[in-house]
């Protein structure tokens, strides 16, 4: 099975000249694991280890992050940042599925995010 997040982990070690030993080694898993996981035959990393590939391969977080949560097909949030965060997260929630691409839009201008469709 494809894995956009595999692909991506393989391209980034690849790029930065390190070994699967060495970024196995790194995450605590042994090297097949790894393997699997660029292979897709493990699904993506979890957060905490997705953190440590970072420091690792001393890369932004956000694309390998992206590639997992669509491999996913869904996305974590931490729910720690206070009572507001909280509500902000569980109101989209509970509308996602009724939202309108308008409404998305407007969130999205809110944040300052690239609204271009994928």
């Amino acid at each position: 099975m494809e894995s956009s997040f595999g692909n991506k982990l393989r391209q980034l070690h690849i790029e930065r000249n390190e070994t699967l030993e060495v970024l196995a080694s790194g995450l605590g898993v042994s090297v097949v694991y790894i393997s699997d996981v660029e292979r897709g035959r493990r699904g993506p990393l979890n957060h905490k280890k997705i953190e440590q590939v970072v420091l690792i391969l001393n890369t932004p977080t956000t694309e390998l992050q992206n590639c997992a949560d669509k491999d996913n097909n869904r996305v974590e949030l931490r729910l720690d940042r206070g009572q507001i965060f909280l509500n902000t997260a569980l109101a989209i929630a509970r509308n996602w599925e009724t939202m309108t691409e308008e409404n998305a839009i407007q969130i999205m201008k809110i944040l300052n995010t690239d609204c271009a469709k994928e």
